[in-house]
């Protein structure tokens, strides 16, 4: 065999140039393609500043109301201030009179500085003139090349009249793909029921067997019309198969499933509390706190050997049990999408977890983006990070006397950030 790859030091330069250098697929975003209407599509530095993380971070430092200055901002008070406001709040505070330490804080600069703009300025002016000189296909089309991605899925709620009447039409930007999310129809059926009659799916409140072929119908019919590469879902943390009378589990045994089953899509799962605490806020905890019921995950698997199953568990210590059981059921990916278990402190120690049990057979990385800048700096962090772990990885495969080629690197560097997420779904 021709080692085209001598020596460790070699190997590690050309990690980091293949990292980068390799397109990736993005398996899970909620970003919006030209299809659909303009204000669903959301780009630009307002959009960035605004996210959840960094609006959650504002209130760690006890921002003044525009009110009343005596006061502290609520966060009902900050919610309906204008976007541009909003934006400028959070500028002042985090990145003015605060250094920017944080990840959310440093993803915004890592935007700046790949769009080609100077963060050292600190003139968010500057930065919005800059992302009103060219139109919004304009602005996609520069973030999806300077991200380096091939392709991006995008999840939708299909009981939207707006996401309807978008799906309607043909895709004809080939980047993007579709991914169905059925939660808001699985989980509160005796509420969403009736969209299904207004769709021309005669279907009844009451679940029986005569009413499971019609909501199969349905869901074969969305295959048809919107040909998802996947179907998505979010379930109470406590599901399980002891629970009698369940609606939400009825509809995933006796119809979701099986339409997935003979259509050979996959299903993407997550989970949370059953009911949202009022007392928390948009970062969600009630998820990252809630531990998944690795049980429910593994009986499922085993019940439906043939369904492909992609879990996003938001609770960092739910990972190592998470990854163990992908490694005995491989019709399971791990899969994590929510942007704080992308941070370098968790990323790395997830992706650790990952190489060690289950080698490169596992999706290094998928975004969640739901702005477009953000994938600029989801995608510059994450492919650092994984070229780091990768150089270390093949340093101790050299130590043993082991060696490699340019092919092999380019392989697992593929799969790791494309083709392993391309085959579970199935796309050629």
């Amino acid at each position: 065999m021709n080692y085209s790859i001598p020596t460790p030091e070699e190997v590690r330069s050309k990690i980091w140039e293949k990292v980068h250098e390799t397109p990736a697929f993005d398996i899970h975003t909620t970003l919006y393609d030209s299809r659909f209407e303009d204000d669903l599509q959301r780009t630009g530095i307002d959009e960035l500043l605004t996210s959840d993380e960094l609006s959650d971070e504002l209130f760690r430092y006890s921002p003044r109301s525009l009110s009343n200055p005596n006061k502290e901002l609520t966060r009902e008070e900050f919610d309906i201030l204008p976007l541009r406001i909003r934006s400028e709040l959070i500028w002042h505070r985090l990145f003015l009179a605060n250094t920017p330490l944080s990840e959310s804080t440093r993803a915004v600069l890592t935007t700046i500085g790949l769009l080609g703009l100077d963060p050292k300025t600190r003139n968010l002016g500057a930065y919005r003139s800059f992302f009103n000189r060219s139109s919004k296909a304009e602005k996609i089309d520069t973030i999806i090349a300077k991200s380096n991605l091939e392709s991006i899925v995008t999840c939708y709620n299909p009981l939207k009249k707006s996401v309807q009447k978008a799906l309607e039409l043909k895709n004809t930007d080939k980047r993007f793909y579709s991914a169905l999310d059925m939660t808001e129809l699985i989980s509160n059926w005796k509420s969403k029921y009736s969209c299904l009659s207004k769709l021309g799916f005669e279907a009844k409140r009451t679940l029986d067997k005569n009413n499971y072929p019609i909501i199969r119908n349905y869901l074969s019919s969305l295959i048809t019309n919107s040909k998802p590469v996947y179907f998505h879902l979010t379930l109470p943390s406590g599901m399980s198969f002891t629970t009698k009378g369940n609606n939400t589990l009825k509809l995933l045994i006796k119809c979701l499933i099986p339409v997935l089953c003979e259509s050979s899509i996959a299903l993407s799962l997550t989970f949370t509390e059953a009911k949202q605490s009022p007392t928390l806020n948009s970062l969600k905890l009630n998820q990252s706190l809630q531990f998944s019921n690795i049980d429910f995950i593994t009986e499922l698997s085993e019940m439906f050997p043939g369904l492909r199953l992609m879990i996003t568990d938001y609770n960092y210590e739910n990972q190592y049990a998470l990854t163990l059981l992908s490694k005995k059921n491989h019709n399971i990916m791990p899969m994590n999408s929510m942007n704080h278990l992308s941070a370098p402190s968790a990323f790395k120690k997830i992706t650790l977890m990952h190489f060690d049990q289950l080698g490169s057979s596992f999706i290094a990385h998928t975004s969640n983006a739901d702005v477009y800048e953000k994938l600029l700096p989801e995608w510059a962090h994450s492919r650092w990070m994984l070229a780091e772990h990768l150089q270390q990885r093949y340093t101790n495969l050299y130590r043993t006397g082991w060696q490699v080629t340019e092919d092999e690197l380019d392989r697992e560097i593929y799969n790791l950030l494309s083709g392993n997420a391309k085959k579970f779904i199935n796309i050629k």
